[in-house]
């Protein structure tokens, strides 16, 4: 005699929700939760993408008509350079989950659930990332996110070209080769 899984069991007798793909930085431990309420999951690690990028890994997302689940704050300026541009360029749906990956699997679950009819309306209309916690719910277009964080990086050259804007440590650090030490005041 062969057992049912209630959670298999019930999965199949709700109707089909959003295609999620998980980043490396999810619990895989969610995924069964989120199949129990219908949604169709993918992981990172199981597809065919390099999951050291958080820019490819939000194109296959997007080619595969998924929506990409992480934990990540894209604090890193180099992935923030490459993945919001890409964003705002070609389009894509985050969502972000407050916490860690050490937090226990249904809260993460539930901050999902909680907010699904939110995120899904508002990503009905728009590219970006949501963020969901226990209570709130905020939404980040694509413009948003590329006009606070790269246009605020870029300095445009006198001939055109962009380059990074370089922050007071560095150009602190970049002292011309030959100039002498900085001399203490005088007292």
């Amino acid at each position: 005699m062969t057992t049912r899984d209630p959670l298999r069991s019930q999965s199949h007798d709700l109707p089909p929700l959003e295609r999620l793909l998980l980043d490396t930085d999810v619990d895989v431990g969610i995924r069964p939760y989120l199949e129990a309420v219908g949604f169709r999951v993918q992981f990172a690690l199981h597809v065919d993408v390099d999951v050291r990028s958080d820019t490819a890994i939000l194109r296959w997302a997007r080619e595969h008509e998924h929506i990409l689940v992480c934990h990540d704050k894209h604090r890193d300026k180099s992935t923030r350079l490459e993945l919001y541009p890409e964003l705002y360029e070609q389009g894509g749906k985050i969502i972000r989950v407050t916490g860690d990956s050490s937090q226990n699997e249904l809260t993460a679950v539930g901050k999902i659930l909680v907010h699904r009819e939110k995120w899904v309306a508002w990503f009905a209309e728009n590219y970006g990332e949501v963020i969901v916690a226990s209570h709130r719910f905020i939404h980040r277009d694509a413009h948003f996110l590329y006009t606070r964080h790269i246009q605020g990086e870029l300095i445009s050259d006198p001939d055109g070209t962009m380059r990074r804007r370089r922050t007071r440590g560095q150009r602190q650090r970049q002292q011309p080769p030959n100039s002498p030490p900085e001399q203490p005041p005088f007292i």
